[in-house]
């Protein structure tokens, strides 16, 4: 018995006619009453009882007819639900990102991927760089957010956004009246830092830009997060380099000064495992790709960056 036979007694049934199925079905009535006998012997009963004038579906025929229609209403769906997956519409995408993205692109490019894509479950894993690094390789996420980092070759990446650098001093600083600054002014400042450990592009950028500017940084205080490194900046702990959408935050008592000379842009990219050849993955970079292009195209519009969060000077690859 196969599937076509199935339709054949579900038509049948439905028409309680030959002559009526057969039409429906677009073959000729004796092939249709072969197929139909066919199946009755296969299965030992009868499905219809046959007079002259009428058709009727026995008892054995209305289970039979119950279970069909079942049966290839879950091969319906089955199928379905297999060119969704193909085409990505369903699944699983496990996201990381490095926290600082979720002050710009990231929530609306959230909304955007799943008003598209609802069949998908997406899980966010909010990580620091190089950890976030390991997850991707060892497949614990599917993309990343994250600051550029040598190269390797199982991992594709291509920036997604950049903006500048200002300095975050207290509101009671001599430079919190000042709107722009050289770096070299900060020779003898204390800083307030990312942890070298768990950050070490970003730590390594800051010791670049001032160590070209002929003066070797003094740390005074590190922290985990942004959020904190400019809440003691706030506190009066000491001055920090941050991007520019960090103002967003709003923390009361930080004023930012832009930079006379430094021309280092905080980057980030989108990367994903080259091998990864997922349908579901294809379709969340063609939604990066669409909102990061409306965001370059907003910034364009508005003369402003867009939030970034890599920190690697024009030309250099990001360093673990």
């Amino acid at each position: 018995m196969d599937l076509r036979q199935l339709r054949y007694v579900i038509a049948v049934a439905e028409e309680l006619s030959f002559t009526r199925a057969a039409a429906r079905l677009h073959i000729a009535q004796p092939a249709l009453t072969k197929q139909i006998k066919r199946v009755e012997d296969d299965l030992q009963v009868a499905l219809f009882h046959r007079t002259t004038r009428a058709v009727q579906v026995t008892e054995a025929g209305v289970v039979f007819l119950e279970r069909a229609k079942r049966l290839l209403g879950d091969l319906d769906e089955l199928t379905r639900a297999s060119q969704r997956a193909s085409r990505g519409e369903v699944g699983r995408l496990v996201i990381g990102f490095i926290g600082t993205v979720a002050f710009h692109f990231f929530p609306r490019l959230l909304h955007d991927y799943r008003t598209a894509f609802p069949g998908v479950d997406v899980e966010l894993v909010e990580l620091q760089n190089r950890p976030l690094i390991d997850a991707l390789r060892n497949e614990r996420v599917d993309v990343a957010f994250m600051r550029p980092f040598f190269e390797d070759e199982d991992i594709a990446s291509r920036q997604v956004l950049d903006e500048r650098l200002l300095v975050a001093v207290p509101s009671g600083h001599r430079f919190a009246k000042r709107k722009t600054l050289s770096i070299r002014e900060l020779n003898n400042e204390a800083f307030v830092t990312a942890n070298r450990r768990p950050a070490p592009s970003i730590y390594a950028f800051l010791m670049s830009i001032c160590e070209r500017a002929g003066f070797h940084p003094r740390v005074v205080q590190a922290a985990t997060d942004i959020q904190t490194v400019v809440g003691l900046v706030a506190a009066g702990m000491g001055v920090a380099i941050v991007t520019e959408s960090i103002k967003r935050l709003g923390v009361e008592g930080v004023r930012y000064c832009e930079f006379t000379d430094v021309k280092d842009k905080a980057r980030i990219v989108v990367a994903w495992r080259k091998a990864d050849r997922s349908a579901v993955l294809n379709n969340f970079l063609g939604s990066v790709m669409a909102s990061t292009t409306r965001t370059g195209s907003d910034r364009r519009t508005a003369r402003h960056r867009s939030h970034g969060v890599l920190l690697a000077g024009p030309g250099r690859r990001g360093r673990r």
